[in-house]
């Protein structure tokens, strides 16, 4: 990009650069699996996917605000148990920090299909 400017006294000055639109990072978090062990094996765990970040956290929460899941590892997936029992459909929270530093933060409904 490259900025021009007149001044008061008719002197021309100007400058380039970069300038980035939008943010550093893509993160996609899916609102529905079907972990019931039958079907495709990639469905088996909640997994978000992002490029572009330096760090990740997800916390997945049940209707009466109990934390059945945290983690930092995006590797890592939810398999739809709490203390070895399936849930029904419960609340995410996706925090993700860019690698510019900025900090962003998901929340959304997770539909467990069996």
């Amino acid at each position: 990009m490259r900025l021009n400017d007149i001044g008061d006294n008719g002197c021309e000055a100007f400058d380039t650069g970069n300038i980035r639109i939008g943010t550093d990072i893509n993160v996609f978090i899916p609102n529905a699996f079907t972990p019931n062990n039958f079907g495709k094996a990639i469905n088996e765990r909640f997994n978000v996917m992002a490029d572009g970040f330096e760090s990740f956290h997800i916390a997945i929460f049940n209707r009466w605000g109990e934390q059945l899941y945290q983690s930092s590892d995006i590797k890592e997936g939810w398999d739809r148990r709490y203390k070895g029992e399936d849930v029904q459909q419960d609340v995410y929270v996706v925090r993700v920090t860019s690698l510019s530093g900025t900090e962003f933060e998901y929340y959304g409904t997770i539909t467990l299909l069996r």
